[in-house]
Protein backbone atom coordinates (compact mmCIF):
# COMPACT_ATOMS: atom_id res chain seq x y z
CA UNK A 1 0.00 0.00 0.00
CA UNK A 2 1.38 3.52 -1.24
CA UNK A 3 -0.42 6.24 1.01
CA UNK A 4 -2.02 5.87 5.31
CA UNK A 5 -3.43 9.11 5.78
CA UNK A 6 -4.69 10.00 9.13
CA UNK A 7 -7.34 12.24 10.25
CA UNK A 8 -6.99 13.40 13.71
CA UNK A 9 -11.03 14.28 14.76
CA UNK A 10 -12.47 16.34 17.32
CA UNK A 11 -15.89 17.70 17.38
CA UNK A 12 -15.80 18.40 13.82
CA UNK A 13 -19.17 17.66 12.40
CA UNK A 14 -19.16 20.72 10.31
CA UNK A 15 -16.18 20.24 8.10
CA UNK A 16 -15.49 16.45 7.90
CA UNK A 17 -17.79 15.53 5.27
CA UNK A 18 -16.43 18.51 2.81
CA UNK A 19 -12.68 16.54 4.33
CA UNK A 20 -13.57 13.17 3.23
CA UNK A 21 -15.48 14.43 -0.24
CA UNK A 22 -12.27 15.85 -1.19
CA UNK A 23 -10.58 12.75 -0.60
CA UNK A 24 -12.58 10.38 -1.96
CA UNK A 25 -12.53 12.81 -5.44
CA UNK A 26 -8.58 11.43 -5.59
CA UNK A 27 -8.23 9.88 -8.38
CA UNK A 28 -4.87 7.68 -6.60
CA UNK A 29 -6.80 5.24 -4.92
CA UNK A 30 -3.78 2.93 -3.60
CA UNK A 31 -4.53 4.23 0.07
CA UNK A 32 -5.99 3.62 3.42
CA UNK A 33 -7.78 6.07 5.63
CA UNK A 34 -7.52 6.45 9.14
CA UNK A 35 -10.20 8.45 10.91
CA UNK A 36 -9.06 8.81 15.03
CA UNK A 37 -11.74 10.03 16.74
CA UNK A 38 -10.29 11.78 19.52
CA UNK A 39 -13.49 11.56 21.96
CA UNK A 40 -15.71 14.38 20.15
CA UNK A 41 -18.74 14.80 21.81
CA UNK A 42 -20.86 15.78 18.54
CA UNK A 43 -22.09 14.05 15.78
CA UNK A 44 -18.17 13.54 14.05
CA UNK A 45 -18.07 9.79 15.67
CA UNK A 46 -21.41 8.59 13.90
CA UNK A 47 -19.91 10.47 10.32
CA UNK A 48 -16.81 9.01 10.53
CA UNK A 49 -18.56 5.55 11.44
CA UNK A 50 -21.27 5.95 8.22
CA UNK A 51 -18.47 6.69 6.31
CA UNK A 52 -16.31 3.55 6.68
CA UNK A 53 -19.35 1.30 6.27
CA UNK A 54 -19.26 2.34 2.77
CA UNK A 55 -15.26 2.65 1.97
CA UNK A 56 -13.14 -0.61 2.45
CA UNK A 57 -10.15 1.52 2.99
CA UNK A 58 -11.70 3.49 5.84
CA UNK A 59 -11.44 2.74 9.33
CA UNK A 60 -12.18 4.47 12.32
CA UNK A 61 -10.30 4.46 15.56
CA UNK A 62 -11.28 5.88 18.92
CA UNK A 63 -9.83 7.58 21.90
CA UNK A 64 -10.35 9.42 25.10
CA UNK A 65 -9.85 12.81 24.52
CA UNK A 66 -6.37 13.83 24.50
CA UNK A 67 -5.41 16.06 21.65
CA UNK A 68 -4.33 16.15 18.36
CA UNK A 69 -1.31 14.78 18.74
CA UNK A 70 -2.23 11.66 20.72
CA UNK A 71 -4.63 11.01 17.93
CA UNK A 72 -1.98 11.38 15.31
CA UNK A 73 0.85 9.06 17.45
CA UNK A 74 -2.59 6.38 17.63
CA UNK A 75 -2.95 6.19 13.72
CA UNK A 76 0.64 5.85 12.89
CA UNK A 77 0.65 2.57 15.36
CA UNK A 78 -2.47 1.54 13.22
CA UNK A 79 -0.77 2.71 9.64
CA UNK A 80 0.30 0.37 7.14
CA UNK A 81 1.30 2.67 4.33
CA UNK A 82 4.93 2.82 2.61
CA UNK A 83 4.28 6.58 2.95
CA UNK A 84 2.10 8.53 5.99
CA UNK A 85 0.09 11.86 5.85
CA UNK A 86 -1.41 13.78 8.33
CA UNK A 87 -4.01 15.78 7.76
CA UNK A 88 -6.53 18.11 9.97
CA UNK A 89 -10.37 17.37 9.67
CA UNK A 90 -11.75 20.98 9.10
CA UNK A 91 -9.23 21.15 6.38
CA UNK A 92 -9.50 19.88 2.81
CA UNK A 93 -7.90 18.85 -0.71
CA UNK A 94 -7.92 21.19 -3.37
CA UNK A 95 -6.73 19.18 -6.29
CA UNK A 96 -8.28 15.45 -7.65
CA UNK A 97 -4.52 14.58 -8.40
CA UNK A 98 -2.62 15.30 -5.26
CA UNK A 99 -2.51 11.15 -4.06
CA UNK A 100 -1.47 10.55 -7.92
CA UNK A 101 1.11 13.24 -7.62
CA UNK A 102 2.80 11.74 -4.31
CA UNK A 103 2.69 8.71 -5.81
CA UNK A 104 4.73 9.88 -8.57
CA UNK A 105 7.62 11.94 -6.75
CA UNK A 106 8.01 9.33 -4.48
CA UNK A 107 9.44 6.92 -7.30
CA UNK A 108 12.66 9.66 -6.44
CA UNK A 109 12.99 7.40 -3.45
CA UNK A 110 13.53 10.31 -0.69
CA UNK A 111 11.95 9.87 2.85
CA UNK A 112 9.81 13.02 2.90
CA UNK A 113 8.22 15.58 0.10
CA UNK A 114 7.30 18.82 0.87
CA UNK A 115 4.46 20.63 -0.63
CA UNK A 116 2.17 23.86 -0.90
CA UNK A 117 -0.96 24.84 0.43
CA UNK A 118 -3.66 27.88 0.46
CA UNK A 119 -5.53 29.81 3.29
CA UNK A 120 -9.28 29.23 2.82
CA UNK A 121 -11.14 31.64 4.94
CA UNK A 122 -14.21 30.33 6.20
CA UNK A 123 -16.22 33.81 6.55
CA UNK A 124 -15.53 35.02 2.65
CA UNK A 125 -15.02 31.46 1.40
CA UNK A 126 -12.33 32.59 -0.32
CA UNK A 127 -8.58 31.45 -1.29
CA UNK A 128 -5.05 32.86 -1.15
CA UNK A 129 -2.65 31.29 -2.57
CA UNK A 130 0.91 31.02 -0.53
CA UNK A 131 3.74 33.23 -1.63
CA UNK A 132 6.71 31.12 -0.78
CA UNK A 133 8.19 29.04 -3.14
CA UNK A 134 10.40 26.18 -2.95
CA UNK A 135 12.29 26.62 -6.16
CA UNK A 136 15.36 27.64 -4.72
CA UNK A 137 15.20 24.56 -2.23
CA UNK A 138 15.04 22.34 -5.38
CA UNK A 139 18.18 24.11 -6.66
CA UNK A 140 20.48 23.46 -3.79
CA UNK A 141 22.75 20.95 -3.58
CA UNK A 142 23.60 19.80 0.12
CA UNK A 143 20.64 19.14 2.38
CA UNK A 144 21.76 22.09 4.72
CA UNK A 145 21.69 24.14 1.81
CA UNK A 146 18.13 23.19 0.96
CA UNK A 147 17.47 23.96 4.71
CA UNK A 148 19.06 27.24 4.26
CA UNK A 149 17.22 28.50 1.06
CA UNK A 150 13.32 27.13 3.14
CA UNK A 151 14.27 29.91 5.73
CA UNK A 152 15.39 32.34 3.49
CA UNK A 153 12.85 32.65 1.58
CA UNK A 154 10.07 32.12 4.56
CA UNK A 155 9.16 29.03 2.77
CA UNK A 156 10.27 26.99 6.63
CA UNK A 157 6.53 25.62 8.10
CA UNK A 158 6.28 23.54 10.57
CA UNK A 159 2.76 22.37 9.91
CA UNK A 160 2.51 18.33 9.73
CA UNK A 161 0.46 18.65 7.14
CA UNK A 162 2.36 20.13 4.74
CA UNK A 163 4.29 16.73 4.63
CA UNK A 164 4.14 13.49 3.88
CA UNK A 165 6.73 11.07 5.16
CA UNK A 166 7.94 7.53 4.91
CA UNK A 167 6.74 5.42 7.65
CA UNK A 168 9.37 3.08 8.35
CA UNK A 169 11.59 6.49 8.51
CA UNK A 170 9.10 8.10 11.43
CA UNK A 171 9.19 4.47 13.27
CA UNK A 172 13.01 3.83 12.93
CA UNK A 173 14.02 7.57 14.48
CA UNK A 174 10.99 7.36 16.96
CA UNK A 175 9.55 10.62 15.39
CA UNK A 176 6.10 11.19 17.12
CA UNK A 177 4.24 14.06 18.33
CA UNK A 178 4.99 15.05 21.65
CA UNK A 179 1.54 14.60 23.74
CA UNK A 180 0.15 17.62 25.96
CA UNK A 181 2.17 20.21 24.30
CA UNK A 182 0.54 23.08 22.40
CA UNK A 183 2.78 23.48 19.69
CA UNK A 184 3.16 20.02 18.90
CA UNK A 185 3.45 20.82 14.71
CA UNK A 186 6.78 22.64 15.58
CA UNK A 187 8.49 20.44 17.87
CA UNK A 188 7.67 17.30 15.45
CA UNK A 189 9.17 19.29 12.11
CA UNK A 190 12.31 19.93 14.19
CA UNK A 191 12.41 16.49 14.76
CA UNK A 192 11.87 15.69 11.40
CA UNK A 193 14.08 18.00 10.04
CA UNK A 194 17.17 16.98 11.91
CA UNK A 195 16.67 13.43 11.02
CA UNK A 196 16.19 13.89 7.35
CA UNK A 197 18.89 13.75 4.85
CA UNK A 198 16.90 14.14 1.77
CA UNK A 199 13.72 15.53 0.61
CA UNK A 200 11.40 16.23 -2.25
CA UNK A 201 10.14 19.31 -3.09
CA UNK A 202 6.57 19.87 -4.76
CA UNK A 203 6.29 22.78 -5.82
CA UNK A 204 2.53 23.26 -6.32
CA UNK A 205 -0.41 23.65 -3.82
CA UNK A 206 -2.31 20.81 -3.01
CA UNK A 207 -4.60 21.99 0.41
CA UNK A 208 -6.86 24.07 1.52
CA UNK A 209 -6.03 25.52 5.15
CA UNK A 210 -9.01 26.51 7.02
CA UNK A 211 -8.28 29.96 8.54
CA UNK A 212 -11.82 30.08 10.98
CA UNK A 213 -12.83 33.78 12.04
CA UNK A 214 -11.49 35.08 15.28
CA UNK A 215 -9.41 32.21 15.72
CA UNK A 216 -5.71 34.11 16.10
CA UNK A 217 -7.08 35.56 19.60
CA UNK A 218 -8.80 31.88 20.75
CA UNK A 219 -5.65 30.48 20.65
CA UNK A 220 -3.46 32.23 22.06
CA UNK A 221 -3.02 31.19 25.78
CA UNK A 222 -0.75 31.13 28.75
CA UNK A 223 -0.38 27.05 28.29
CA UNK A 224 0.90 28.00 24.30
CA UNK A 225 3.27 30.51 26.15
CA UNK A 226 5.15 28.45 28.02
CA UNK A 227 5.06 24.98 25.51
CA UNK A 228 6.33 27.44 22.55
CA UNK A 229 8.80 28.95 24.70
CA UNK A 230 9.91 25.51 25.59
CA UNK A 231 10.04 24.57 22.39
CA UNK A 232 12.45 27.15 21.42
CA UNK A 233 14.73 26.37 24.24
CA UNK A 234 14.84 23.35 23.40
CA UNK A 235 15.47 23.25 20.19
CA UNK A 236 17.84 26.15 20.30
CA UNK A 237 19.78 23.82 22.70
CA UNK A 238 19.73 20.86 19.99
CA UNK A 239 20.56 23.03 16.93
CA UNK A 240 23.34 24.49 18.57
CA UNK A 241 24.99 20.95 18.71
CA UNK A 242 24.71 20.10 15.53
CA UNK A 243 28.14 19.15 13.37
CA UNK A 244 26.91 20.32 10.00
CA UNK A 245 27.16 24.33 10.15
CA UNK A 246 25.32 24.48 7.34
CA UNK A 247 22.36 22.66 8.97
CA UNK A 248 22.68 24.67 12.21
CA UNK A 249 22.63 28.03 10.40
CA UNK A 250 19.78 27.31 8.70
CA UNK A 251 17.89 25.96 11.82
CA UNK A 252 18.86 29.24 14.13
CA UNK A 253 16.99 31.25 11.13
CA UNK A 254 14.11 29.03 11.40
CA UNK A 255 14.28 29.70 15.40
CA UNK A 256 14.83 33.17 14.73
CA UNK A 257 11.28 33.36 13.12
CA UNK A 258 9.51 31.56 15.54
CA UNK A 259 10.99 33.77 18.49
CA UNK A 260 9.16 36.45 15.58
CA UNK A 261 6.05 34.12 16.04
CA UNK A 262 6.23 34.22 20.23
CA UNK A 263 6.75 37.88 20.30
CA UNK A 264 3.62 38.15 18.28
CA UNK A 265 2.13 35.32 20.36
CA UNK A 266 2.50 37.31 23.93
CA UNK A 267 0.95 40.61 22.61
CA UNK A 268 -1.72 38.57 21.78
CA UNK A 269 -2.30 37.32 25.17
CA UNK A 270 -4.61 39.40 27.14
CA UNK A 271 -3.73 37.70 30.32
CA UNK A 272 -1.70 39.99 32.89
CA UNK A 273 -0.16 36.70 34.17
CA UNK A 274 1.74 36.49 30.61
CA UNK A 275 4.25 38.96 32.49
CA UNK A 276 6.25 36.09 34.14
CA UNK A 277 7.31 34.88 30.85
CA UNK A 278 8.64 38.39 29.52
CA UNK A 279 12.41 37.22 31.50
CA UNK A 280 12.59 33.64 29.76
CA UNK A 281 11.45 35.63 25.91
CA UNK A 282 14.22 38.62 26.54
CA UNK A 283 16.66 35.90 27.36
CA UNK A 284 16.07 34.67 24.03
CA UNK A 285 16.49 37.08 21.96
CA UNK A 286 19.88 36.73 20.70
CA UNK A 287 18.34 34.10 18.20
CA UNK A 288 17.39 37.53 16.07
CA UNK A 289 21.10 37.57 15.24
CA UNK A 290 20.77 34.81 12.83
CA UNK A 291 17.35 36.21 11.18
CA UNK A 292 17.25 35.88 7.65
CA UNK A 293 13.68 36.36 6.11
CA UNK A 294 12.25 39.17 6.36
CA UNK A 295 9.24 39.42 8.73
CA UNK A 296 12.35 38.57 11.32
CA UNK A 297 14.59 40.92 10.42
CA UNK A 298 12.29 43.92 10.82
CA UNK A 299 11.98 42.55 14.40
CA UNK A 300 15.79 41.93 14.41
CA UNK A 301 16.28 45.95 13.68
CA UNK A 302 12.61 46.99 16.30
CA UNK A 303 14.43 44.79 18.82
CA UNK A 304 18.18 46.52 18.24
CA UNK A 305 16.46 50.07 18.61
CA UNK A 306 14.30 49.73 21.71
CA UNK A 307 14.03 46.45 23.20
CA UNK A 308 11.58 43.62 23.85
CA UNK A 309 9.13 46.74 24.97
CA UNK A 310 9.16 48.61 21.66
CA UNK A 311 9.26 45.95 19.95
CA UNK A 312 5.66 44.31 21.58
CA UNK A 313 3.92 47.67 21.87
CA UNK A 314 4.83 47.72 17.43
CA UNK A 315 3.44 44.39 17.03
CA UNK A 316 0.17 45.09 19.02
CA UNK A 317 -0.29 48.31 16.78
CA UNK A 318 0.16 46.52 13.76
CA UNK A 319 -2.30 43.42 15.36
CA UNK A 320 -4.96 46.06 15.86
CA UNK A 321 -4.50 47.75 12.19
CA UNK A 322 -5.19 44.37 10.76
Amino acid sequence: MFLSVIIAIYNAENYIKECLESIDRQTERDFELILVDDGSVDSSHAICEKYAQTHENASVLTIRHAGAAAARNAGLKQARGEYVLFFDSDDFILREDFFERLSLESERANDAMFFKYCDYFEDTKLLRYCSFSYKNAKKAESYGEKIQALVNGDAFYGMAWTKCVKRTFLLEHGIEFQEGLRGEDMDWNFRLITSLESITFIDEQFVAYRRHEGSASAENSLKLLADFIQIIKNWQKTVNALEDETLKNALLGALAKYYSNLLITYSRVNDPKKKIFLPEIKALSPLLKYASSRRPKLVAKAYAAGGAGLTLSLLKLKDRRI
